[in-house]
């Protein structure tokens, strides 16, 4: 009798051996794949404008590759087998963060970012300026022109032409300033308002490698571009560019090329032209530093034994003789070196060099930063890097509504009043005046916040007698004490202020009890030092021989009022005055 039963047995087993013979022949016993490939390599812009980014890269060698998957900002664009890409709809001057990651036939993904930071392009147009001061637009910016403005700020010196921006070299220039790209809606004519240098900071041989220095004005350049959008450029000078000719050269060139504004000179040993401003003081002068479209009208006064000799050089008002000279605007600077050479410690027979008050508008306003020589190297770049600290830290302070003026209009030599150059009801529209007449009883209080202080001394400031100050009159130490960021000394003759009582070529401090009128007065430090000295000063303003325009008051506190720049306030109207300037040229009042 068959067993049934053994018989399926057997029938059961041979079916599973066969059925595992054919699925070992048919490799089914293999480890599914789950081995992602590699990721790409060599990512790279490629191009880009202003809405679109393009991208090439290296795909994986992995035989079972199949798609780069994209992401720019972390959002999956695409998934491509090719190995380029152009991203669209983007924002302009936008960073976008564009990141690869890979996929195989089989669906695995190799999550490993490879990335890249790419910007668009900025909307905008280039503009240059041809030789001949013409503005022109080059066409709306491509990657071409953005990758040659990176590399050079300027076009100018080389001799082939070049395709990429269609631009022969020889013939424009492309602005060198802050921002070297014009919005998109600007023409040639608007867009350099919004693109050039508005200051040069000179920076002396003996500070040029200071690292404080160095560092205070990079702080400095900061606040001011923070406070009023300033584009500020460092001039370091060296022995062969410290002259009076090459200084000018180098603001000339840049006033052509970039309309700039304001230079700030720091450093004493800056070669600067020195004027007599009484018979035995040298005074600093920096006329041709400002003015580079009139001729410069200079008579000249020489020195013997200390004093001036030959003092009479007009006649019916008119400056006559061989004693005067007239610099041209295209004068060169061997010229300029030739007719102003800086001397020291050389007095004898020097032709001492004063200007004529032409009437003019300063194309450029020039303020010094010069401590006293006397001072030890180390004492005079911490009162360098104090000033400069103090510029950038103390820009948007306010001092109160008050404004002091003591004024002397009394001619001490002659005993006789003469009405004082300053128009004092423009004065009261820029704050609360308080002018006092030749008083001799008056005290000032130091303890006070002022606005603005004003000593007029019409002939001398340092004249201005006030009870309480030991001689009853103003002296240079007393400006530091005051509680003002800006002080204006009016005079011809700042008597004691500028220099030590005698010409040596030397801004140095007073040594002598001598002055203009009086061998009681002007004992104390020089003008120049006062800056450094004090907690609050932001500028001094010294000077103002000769006799201003009648709208020049009032157009000067106007632009302040408005909240410009006392640069922008001086250089903005036509004037017959002389000023010396010491501190912050982008000093201020804030604005409601």
């Amino acid at each position: 009798m068959v067993n049934k039963k053994s018989i399926l047995t057997k029938i059961l087993c041979m079916i599973s051996v066969t059925v595992l013979i054919l699925l070992s022949s048919c490799g089914g016993g293999t480890t599914p794949d789950t081995q992602p490939p590699s990721s790409v390599s060599n990512l790279t812009k490629h191009s880009r404008g202003t809405t679109w980014i393009s991208c090439t890269w290296t795909n994986p060698s992995d035989n079972d590759f199949s798609k780069a998957i994209l992401y720019i900002d972390e959002k999956n664009i695409a998934n491509v087998s090719n190995n380029l890409y152009n991203f669209t709809e983007l924002n302009p001057d936008t960073k976008y963060k564009i990141t690869i990651h890979t996929k195989d036939n089989t669906g695995n993904v190799n999550n490993t970012d490879v990335n890249i930071v790419i910007a668009t392009l900025k909307e905008g147009k280039l503009i240059i300026r041809t030789e001949e001061g013409i503005y022109a637009v080059v066409g709306n910016l491509t990657e071409e022109m953005h990758d040659y403005i990176g590399k050079r700020t300027t076009a100018t010196g080389y001799k082939e032409i070049l395709p990429e921006l269609g631009i022969d070299v020889l013939k424009y220039r492309i602005l060198e300033c802050g921002n070297q790209i014009c919005d998109a809606g600007e023409t040639a004519e608007s867009c350099p308002e919004d693109c050039y240098l508005h200051m040069l900071i000179f920076i002396s041989p003996q500070y040029a490698n200071n690292e404080d220095i160095e560092s205070a004005v990079n702080e400095y350049i900061t606040a001011v571009k923070d406070d009023i959008d300033w584009n500020i450029k460092i001039i370091k000078l060296s022995e062969s560019t410290n002259t009076i000719g090459k200084i000018r050269d180098i603001i000339k060139s840049h006033y052509s090329q970039y309309r700039i504004k304001v230079a700030l000179m720091i450093g004493e040993d800056i070669k600067t032209q020195l004027n007599s401003e009484t018979p035995e003081i040298d005074s600093p002068s920096t006329l041709l530093w400002e003015e580079f479209n009139e001729p410069l009208t200079f008579y000249v006064m020489e020195i013997r034994d200390s004093r001036w000799q030959g003092i009479n050089l007009y006649e019916d008002g008119i400056l006559v003789g061989s004693m005067s000279h007239t610099v041209q605007p295209e004068a060169t600077a061997k010229e300029i070196d030739s007719l102003f050479p800086y001397y020291n410690n050389n007095p004898d027979n020097y032709l001492q060099f004063a200007p004529y008050f032409n009437i003019s508008k300063p194309e450029v306003f020039v303020s010094l930063l010069y401590p006293p020589k006397e001072y030890d190297y180390g004492e005079k770049v911490n009162k360098i890097v104090s000033a400069l600290e103090r510029f950038s830290t103390s820009r948007t302070r306010s001092y109160g509504n008050s404004i002091q003026a003591f004024t002397y209009v009394k001619e001490l030599a002659l005993g006789i009043n003469k009405p004082t150059a300053i128009d004092y009801e423009a004065f009261a529209e820029l704050g609360d005046l308080d002018q006092t007449i030749d008083c001799d009883t008056c005290n000032i209080d130091f303890d006070k916040e002022y606005k603005l202080f004003i000593a007029d001394g019409h002939a001398d400031p340092s004249a201005v007698w006030i009870t309480g100050l030991g001689n009853f009159n103003l002296n240079a130490e007393n400006i530091s004490e005051l509680k003002t960021p800006y002080f204006y000394g009016h005079g011809c003759n700042v008597g004691g202020w500028y220099s030590a009582n005698n010409l040596n070529g030397i801004l140095d401090q007073t040594s002598e009890c001598k002055c203009y009128f009086s061998s009681t007065l002007c004992c104390k430090p020089i003008i120049a030092e006062q800056i450094f000295n004090s907690d609050y000063l932001r500028i001094i303003v010294s000077g103002g021989s000769g006799s201003p325009d009648e709208t020049y008051w009032s157009n000067f506190i106007s632009a302040l009022k408005s909240g410009k720049t006392i640069a922008e306030a001086h250089t903005s109207i036509k004037s017959k005055i002389r000023f010396v300037f010491y501190g912050d040229p982008t000093f201020h009042y804030t604005t409601e």
